[in-house]
């Protein structure tokens, strides 16, 4: 019964602990796999779409793309419905 008064402290203090990472997980905005930035990290956005020139037959697409926040521009393949390749 002594240890009590000390063991709910210990035990607040890891609750606060673990809030305090779940709010800063919270605050970070997830990015969709294949759309991060490589030299950033932030989520890129499609400029533009255009038929695959060899796998086009086949649904697969090029995603023109840009970055916001660095201005980062790349080209990556699309396949609809299974994501960037």
């Amino acid at each position: 019964m002594a240890n009590l008064p000390k063991r709910v402290a210990e035990l607040e203090r890891q609750v606060a602990e673990l809030n305090g990472k779940r709010s800063m997980a919270a605050a970070k905005p997830t990015v969709a796999p294949g759309r991060e930035c490589p030299i950033c990290g932030s989520s890129m956005k499609v400029l533009s779409e255009l038929p695959h020139p060899q796998f086009g037959f086949g649904g697969m697409k090029i995603h023109e793309m840009e970055c916001p926040e660095c201005g980062h521009k790349t080209f990556r393949d699309f396949q609809p419905g299974k994501g960037y390749r």
